[in-house]
C-alpha cells in the first residue's frame, strides 16, 4: 500500500472518530463547551475531507458503482454537517437561540454523522 494512502487513511479514521464522537455527545449534553469544541472540530473535519478525497482519488477515481454512491452519500451527510456546525457556532457566538443556537442543530448534526458513518460502512459490502 502507497505510504500516503496509508497516511490518507489513518487520519480520515482517527479525524472522523473525533469528529463524530464529539458531535454525538454534543447532542446528548447541549451547548455545554460548544464553543470551545468548534475549532477542534472543523480541524478535524478539514482532516477527514482531505483525507477522504485522497482515498476517493486513490481508490475510486474513473468508476461510479453502488459503493461509491453508497461513500458519496456518507460523504454529502458528513459535509452538510459540518455547514450545520458552523451556523450552530455562529448562532452561539451571537447569542441566539431557536434552531442553530439549540440542541436541535447538534442532534440534526449527529443523526447526519450517523448517515455519513453508515454510508462509508456499507460500501464495503456493496
Amino acid at each position: 500500500m502507497d505510504y500516503l494512502v496509508a497516511f490518507a487513511l489513518v487520519a480520515h479514521i482517527a479525524a472522523a472518530i473525533f469528529w463524530a464522537g464529539t458531535t454525538m455527545v454534543q447532542a446528548r449534553i447541549g451547548n455545554d463547551h460548544a464553543l470551545e469544541l468548534f475549532r477542534p472540530q472543523m480541524g478535524a473535519a478539514t482532516v477527514t475531507v482531505i483525507a477522504g478525497v485522497i482515498l476517493w482519488w486513490a481508490y475510486h477515481s474513473g468508476i461510479f458503482y453502488a459503493p461509491e454512491l453508497s461513500l458519496a452519500i456518507g460523504a454529502l451527510a458528513a459535509i452538510v454537517a459540518g455547514i450545520l456546525q458552523i451556523f450552530a457556532y455562529r448562532a452561539l457566538k451571537a447569542g441566539q437561540g431557536g434552531f442553530f443556537g439549540g440542541v436541535g442543530v447538534r442532534r440534526a448534526s449527529a443523526a447526519l454523522m450517523g448517515i455519513a458513518i453508515l454510508g462509508m460502512a456499507l460500501s464495503r459490502v456493496l
